[in-house]
């Protein structure tokens, strides 16, 4: 008689949580390679799909929403800026579009990740429970609570604030830095790069991290606790969330991943410290 098969399990981390700056670089490219093996996982279970496709099929209508609405818009303001160049100037015009290009995906991705993560909530947060139970901890899973969901919205929505917050007061003073001379238009876009690696990595944690309602402040700095693994993690995030058509697929695989990482390196204890 054949036995019943065993759900498949998460790869254990590559260190101990106490040695994760012992091999920074193993760490850092572990990191990385969350979302590749959480996507192997997540073939091998099926039963998971539940909560993945209907926030993904959440995303793609709004993904689809915001490039057919916002394009156009984008591209008569290019041509409106354009027109208005000297001919002395044309030799301008490929890089003005290239820094269009980039501006209106960037602008496209942090859009899709702020109503993607926040319409897909009640989904993400009962993934990452069948996730943290699927790799051995205990999660209960309570029943449905009216007021419990409108506590879950209103932390959700406080979270979405404080991160407007971070994001315009570290943004702003580094777009400033584009007017210095020399090197702070590469100050400007390393630090964008990292602050949007950040916010990326919050919102992929998030899910977990809320259910413990932790404040804002511990969850930036369980990201720094979980350095180097978590850097890794953020430069992988912000790369699915910003590529036109895979960011459509990123924040369900990007939650997953987060949730799996979290539980592998047992971030309770990193709270302890």
């Amino acid at each position: 008689m054949n036995q019943p098969s065993q759900p498949p399990q998460p790869d254990p981390p590559l260190r101990t949580p106490t040695s994760n700056r012992a091999a920074p670089l193993n760490h850092f490219l572990h990191g990385m390679s969350y979302p590749f093996r959480t996507f192997g996982l997540l073939l091998r279970t099926p039963h998971l799909w539940q909560y993945i496709l209907v926030p993904l099929l959440i995303n793609i209508a709004l993904g689809v929403g915001l490039y057919v609405w916002l394009l156009p818009i984008g591209i008569r303001r290019v041509e409106a800026a354009l027109a208005g160049l000297p001919a002395a100037a044309a030799i301008f015009i490929p890089v003005i579009t290239f820094l269009f290009a980039l501006l209106f995906f960037l602008i496209v991705g942090i859009i899709l990740l702020w109503f993607g993560s926040l319409l897909g909530l009640p989904w993400y947060l009962r993934l990452s429970r069948k996730l943290e139970a699927l790799r051995g901890d205990a999660v209960p899973e309570p029943p449905f609570d009216l007021s419990v969901a409108l506590q879950d919205i209103v932390h959700a929505l406080g979270y979405e604030l404080r991160k407007l917050i971070l994001l315009i007061g570290l943004g702003v003073p580094l777009f400033l830095f584009n007017f210095v001379p020399g090197i702070g238009t590469l100050i400007a876009t390393a630090g964008g790069l990292c602050l949007m690696a950040l916010i990326a990595c919050l919102d992929f944690f998030d899910p977990v991290l809320s259910r413990y309602r932790l404040r804002f402040r511990e969850k930036v700095r369980l990201v720094g606790a979980l350095m180097p693994a978590s850097g890794g993690f953020a430069l992988i995030s912000a790369i699915m969330v910003f590529i036109p058509l895979l960011n459509l697929f990123s924040i369900p695989l990007g939650i997953a991943s987060g949730t799996l990482l979290l539980t592998d390196y047992h971030w309770q204890r990193y709270m302890r410290r």
